[in-house]
């Protein structure tokens, strides 16, 4: 049929997929406006087509296919979401029986387990946490009891994990055995394979490239990855696809058959690699993005690469719903979406020979720069078109993108062939050393190009200014008028996201400057645990008060980055917790650390604390150091006075304070009891622009009328004898010092 052709099919597409997620991430109102803007839109394009004349059968089935597609998103999205019974979060505290279906943590002091839980005839997926080891294993059948509250981290999403529940009593009722299909079973194969000729962070980097296997990977070299802007490459997506068929060819190229049966040929090996790996959303697009063309390169002349991206995302939301919190998915599909639309573009240069006696030579010269410059272009393309996507679930994009494109992709497309022929032939002898000892040395590397780049000071740069969300939408914008628009012209194209890049880069530097020479500090608390962020100068330091959350040193580098920081310079403990080590692990695989002050120990359970403290943080090349007694640390034009403790009368436990001045004036000072407690601390407080007498337990709350000047952080009124407004800190705040 003519109306399911081209760009009105994609539109049909878009418009159910643009619904379905609508419904499914947004509250209810986002969907009914797009909803009634859809189909306003629709009815204007009817009447206009009418009154030209050109109202045709065809167009009017488009009209009602598109407003088909609305509604069957929306019901779509609404199924979704209900899934998961409202009673399921009741609240309260209740017994529930599952099967153990991971195990995602576990040590003497803390368990993480994924459990499927029978609700009323409906399986929940649900991430269930311990402050115990509750000694369950995959395949288990448990009993436990505790509070269920839905999940709202979109990695856990993503993995159709619905509901967190925190249980304190468990019991296992059945001993079972984890389930391993035929493709788990060839993935551990595949594995073993490449650990007899591969080891340590080389052969974590093959199997994450190659196998889809991240698990092994270091924190660190993910954080490194994603600093230049580079992490894809962990997760098998189009890249991989392409790279491994092309090596497929090659071995294919010697058997006498057209190149239509060595394409369907193709097929089931690209097929089983998918679900070797895994088969994430990333890997299933790809994959049947794959089969789309080679089914169109096989037995059509022409295809529309556009719609058939947008039907198989239609298709993965369909089969599998939680793909919608994808990260992975969204990033691969917005990046191959723009490579597609720019094309016929991003190989710039034409060959023209005009003298055969430099033909060769020319064609050489000429191939390879135009290699180099659809390397840059592609880059470029990419990082606009997942910048919306980076926005939303990061907030910091790398600048050294382009250069590690430039860089690294040539040698993972040398290095994927490889260890793919150290997985077929590594048994061979000679060949088979050969072979690894190349990949070993491709991946080391790249490893030191990955590691050299993400050192650079200044390349993660944060989208998260307040200006930045409107340069993403106009960015949208742009975005959706090169998906509708009939043609693409390069040069205006590139201009128009010149002047957005150009607009930016303006606005941030004015927006550094008008805070150059003010202190931004940001103050969190979260379940029981605090944390102040002080950011002066370009140098950050992080104040850590809590127990050792793994949750809240996420929260805190997220943080760091809402400040535009990127790198943590200094992180001061207050006291020694049996989870820090475990937090501070977390933490450097999200966020550079440059050292950690902790206090001297004082029993023994403490230095047990600080020697795995230590070990976490040499593994993380973070130097540890010791602080006693009025001792400070210098970071830039900040002086941070380390944590002391102090009694009170109406408690048995010592209470922390501590000060940080600013170009030798106090600006800050901490004291996690009320002053009335502490009479001789008054003169010291008074100091300070900025006062935080703690937060926990707190009764009062008033909202600050001016963003500027002094703030008393506090128990309740009576302890607030200075100048200034009272703010109760039950979430986080956030002040600018002058």
């Amino acid at each position: 049929m003519e109306v399911l052709r081209g760009r009105r099919l994609f539109g049909i597409l878009f418009v159910f997929t643009a619904a379905f997620c609508l419904r499914a991430v947004l509250p209810l109102y986002f969907c009914l406006a797009f909803a009634a803007a859809t189909a306003i839109s629709f009815v204007v394009y009817a009447a206009v087509m009418k009154r030209l004349g050109r109202l045709g059968t065809y167009r009017v089935l488009y009209i009602v296919f598109a407003l088909l597609a609305l509604a069957l998103g929306i019901f779509h999205g609404q199924r979704y979401i209900s899934a998961v019974p409202e009673s399921f979060f009741s609240g309260e505290t209740r017994e529930y029986i599952g099967t153990v279906k991971s195990v995602e943590g576990s040590a003497g002091y803390y368990s993480v387990y994924t459990i499927s839980i029978n609700e009323s005839g409906r399986e929940i997926l649900c991430l269930c946490e311990a402050d115990y080891d509750a000694d369950f294993e995959a395949g288990d059948s448990v009993r436990f009891c505790g509070i269920a509250s839905e999940e709202r981290e979109i990695y856990y999403k993503s993995k159709e994990i619905r509901a967190r529940i925190n249980f304190t009593e468990s019991s296992i009722l059945d001993f079972g055995e984890a389930k391993e299909g035929f493709f788990g079973r060839a993935q551990g194969k595949f594995s073993s394979l490449l650990a007899d000729r591969l080891e340590g962070d080389t052969l974590s980097l093959a199997k994450a490239m190659l196998l889809g296997e991240r698990s092994d990977i270091s924190g660190e070299i993910k954080l490194d990855f994603r600093r230049i802007g580079f992490s894809h490459v962990l997760a098998v997506s189009g890249l991989h696809i392409s790279v491994l068929t092309f090596a497929f060819m090659l071995l294919l190229a010697p058997l006498p058959i057209s190149k239509r049966i060595k394409m369907l040929l193709l097929i089931p090996a690209v097929c089983a690699f998918a679900m070797v790996t895994g088969a994430s959303a990333s890997v299933v697009r790809s994959c049947i993005m794959f089969i789309c063309l080679a089914l169109s390169g096989a037995f059509f002349a022409d295809s529309d690469t556009p719609t058939s991206l947008m039907l198989v995302l239609s298709l993965i939301f369909v089969l599998s719903p939680s793909s919608v919190y994808d990260i992975g998915l969204w990033l691969s599909f917005s990046a191959t979406l723009g490579i597609t639309l720019f094309s016929p573009v991003l190989s710039p240069i034409k060959l023209h020979n005009t003298r055969r006696t430099y033909s060769r030579v020319r064609n050489f010269l000429v191939s390879a720069l135009n290699y180099i410059i659809s390397l840059i272009l592609t880059s470029l393309v990419v990082t606009a078109f997942t910048m919306p996507v980076i926005f939303i679930c990061y907030g910091n994009f790398s600048l050294a993108a382009p250069l590690a494109s430039l860089l690294l992709i040539p040698i993972v497309q040398i290095l994927l062939p490889i260890l793919l022929f150290v997985l077929i032939f590594g048994g061979v002898p000679l060949l088979g050393a050969a072979l690894a000892a190349v990949a070993s040395a491709l991946t080391k590397l790249m490893l030191t190009l990955v590691g050299f780049l993400a050192d650079f000071e200044g390349i993660y740069v944060s989208l998260r200014y307040p200006f930045g969300r409107y340069f993403v939408v106009a960015l949208l914008v742009l975005i959706f008028v090169f998906m509708f628009g009939r043609s693409i012209k390069f040069r205006r194209a590139a201009a128009l996201f010149a002047v957005l890049a150009v607009a930016f880069g303006v606005s941030v530097g004015l927006y550094e400057g008008a805070f150059y020479g003010k202190a931004q500090t940001e103050i969190l608390n979260s379940a029981r645990n605090d944390g102040i962020v002080i950011r002066y100068g370009g140098r950050t330091a992080v104040l850590d008060i809590s127990g050792g959350s793994y949750s809240f040193a996420r929260s805190m580098s997220d943080e760091v980055y809402a400040l535009n920081g990127e790198k943590i310079d200094l992180l001061v403990y207050s006291h020694l917790h049996r989870y820090h080590a475990a937090s501070l692990g977390k933490l450097c695989s999200v966020i550079k650390l440059g050292s950690v002050a902790v206090p001297a120990p004082q029993t023994e359970a403490e230095e047990e604390y600080l020697d795995k403290l230590k070990a976490e943080a040499a593994a993380h090349g973070t130097e540890v150091f010791v602080y006693g007694r009025n001792a400070y640390a210098d970071i830039g034009k900040m002086r941070i006075f380390f944590p002391e403790y102090l009694r009170i009368r109406r408690s048995v436990h010592r209470i922390p304070y501590f000060s940080v001045e600013i170009d030798g004036e106090k600006k800050l000072f901490y004291i996690g009891a009320g002053m009335s407690e502490l009479p001789e601390f008054y003169a010291e407080a008074d100091g300070a622009k900025l006062r935080v007498y703690g937060s926990h337990g707190a009764k009062y709350k008033e909202k600050i009328s001016a963003a500027r000047g002094s703030v008393i952080l506090g128990y309740a009124a009576e302890y607030a004898d200075g100048e200034g407004s009272i703010l109760i800190s039950d979430g986080k705040y956030g002040l600018v010092i002058e």
